[in-house]
Formats: structure tokens, sequence, C-alpha cells
């Protein structure tokens, strides 16, 4: 590419970034209402994944508690669903037409604007695993025998810890998957608790649009981290997925 190519390219690129980090900050402010049990529970989030207030009937508060629990949990999913509508006409006026730097799709520390792994021709760019850390997207790549994109949470859901969905990404996890080029999204979290209960959440979350979501086969210990699995045994676990 010509020098005068790629001043303009990056040009655009921090136009982007521009655009980008001010309507995050859009989103911030902007609450969406979900609902459930025809509107006697409602949960206004933000489009930044923050739970801003939980509305119940007083007429439930008697009902059974885990009715009663279900339904918060139907008002928070539908509340999410409307907040990635949101985000994804949103962003996408922000984008439209620009270029977004493959690294910003992985997530991960890069050093260069462009990381090797997003602009290598040799990758399937249909594939999209999600893994916790950078450590972990090293050991999967060290295992040789995975030869897709990623997308790094930078953690995992710790509600007890306040690590929610904003912690670790998941709005831009979902446009990411949401391309229209990635087909199976592998979760790759670790097998813990926070974890599975992480790769639940993603899981559902992309199923019910559509995707196929696959999870490493159990070759991996329960209670195990990626980084401190050996190579020959993730590799398995990646050969060896299970669609969910």
């Amino acid at each position: 590419m010509m020098k005068g190519g790629i001043g303009n390219m990056m040009k655009q690129v921090q136009q982007v970034q521009e655009n980008m980090a001010k309507m995050q900050a859009k989103l911030a402010e902007i609450e969406i209402e979900g609902q459930s049990g025809a509107g006697m529970v409602k949960v206004t989030m933000t489009c930044k994944y923050d739970v801003r207030r939980i509305t119940i009937d007083p007429s439930l508060m008697g009902d059974d508690k885990e009715m009663l629990e279900d339904l918060v949990a139907a008002a928070v999913n539908d509340a999410v669903r409307k907040v990635e509508s949101t985000v994804q006409e949103k962003m996408g006026s922000v984008t439209a037409g620009l270029p977004i730097p493959p690294g910003m799709k992985l997530n991960n520390f890069s050093e260069a604007e462009v990381c090797e792994v997003c602009t290598s021709p040799r990758r399937d760019k249909r594939q999209l695993a999600v893994v916790e850390m950078p450590a972990d997207f090293n050991m999967m790549e060290a295992t040789q025998s995975y030869n897709g994109l990623y997308f790094v949470l930078m953690g995992r859901l710790s509600p007890l810890d306040g690590i929610g969905p904003r912690e670790i990404h998941l709005d831009r996890l979902i446009s990411r998957a949401l391309d229209g080029v990635v087909e199976e999204v592998l979760l790759a979290t670790n097998f813990t608790p926070e974890g599975e209960a992480t790769a639940h959440t993603i899981g559902e979350l992309l199923k019910a649009r559509g995707l196929k979501v696959s999870r490493l086969a159990r070759g991996v210990p329960v209670g195990g981290e990626l980084e401190y699995v050996d190579s020959g045994t993730l590799a398995q676990a990646v050969r060896d997925r299970r669609t969910v």
C-alpha cells in the first residue's frame, strides 16, 4: 500500500475511534426497559449493560420465590436483547463506510494497530473463539489445533466481585459475533464456576440469534484454567468440542 493510502487509512481509523468513544459515552446514558409477566416485572438497563432499576408489581411479592426469580431473569434477558439491538443500530451509524481496525475485534493487547492474527489470510474468519485472558489466547495458539479468530474478554462474569457484562465487553463481543461473517463461536472460557457461568450466558445470547455455539470438550479438568493445561490436552479439547 502506498504511503498516502496508509495515511488516509489511519486518519479514517482515528475518526472511527473518536466517533466510537463519543457514542460509547452516549450509550452509557441511554436507558432501555425490559419486561416480563405482562409488564409486572420491569428492568431498566443502560446501553452499557448497567442495571439501573428493577420494578416488581406488589401483587407478586407474596408469590413463589422461584417464579419471581424467573420473571426477573426473563425481564433482564428482554432488556439485554433490546440493548443489543440499540447498540448495533447506534454503533452501525458511527462505523458505516469506515474501516474498523481488526485489532479492536480481537480485544487483546497489541503493539500494532492491526494484529497479525486478524489480518492473516490463513485464518478461518468464520470461527471465533472466546477466551478469558491473553494467557488463554496464547495457550490456544500453542495447540496449533485452532485456526480461527479470537475475542479476549479480559475477565469472566463474577457478580460478587462486581464484574458484569460491561466489564467483559459483552456488547463488543455480540457485535463482533453478529458481523455476518462468523458462523461458529467456540466458548473457550475456563472450566471454573465463573468460566462456566460466563460461557452459559454468552452461549444463550448467541444461540438465540441463530449462531452455532460450541464448547471445549471435557478433556480440560473441571475447575481447570486453560493457561495451566498442557497443549496436548487442550488441542484434543478443541478437536472434540461439542455443540451447545
